[in-house]
């Protein structure tokens, strides 16, 4: 699948966890690196923009994260939401969409 916004490519899935898992997990690693949280401890992060979701998902995989996700395009996560099966990360209680 490929996501066109106003005629522009966003992303391929094919293309799409080469990019994207790089913006989540090399600042959680040196987040985690320099900050270890407490054992069970909260890590508070910040998604702005994403909208297609792959960002969000990804940062689930850490058991500790809650995500204050921020986007101005609804239509994008509504998009995402019935296209991408990685955008189920919004139906997460970890997650707030904003």
């Amino acid at each position: 699948k490929v996501f066109l916004l106003d005629e522009a490519l966003q992303l391929t899935e094919r293309d799409a966890p080469h990019y994207n898992e790089m913006l989540a997990h090399v600042p959680m690693m040196e987040y985690l690196a320099v900050q270890q949280p407490d054992e069970g401890g909260t890590i508070n992060a910040l998604v702005i923009g994403g909208g297609d979701g792959y960002v969000t998902s990804e940062l689930l995989k850490y058991p500790n994260v809650v995500i204050d996700h921020v986007d101005l395009d609804k239509e994008v996560i509504n998009v995402s939401k019935e296209h991408f099966e990685w955008s189920s990360a919004w139906e997460d209680e970890r997650v707030n969409l904003i």
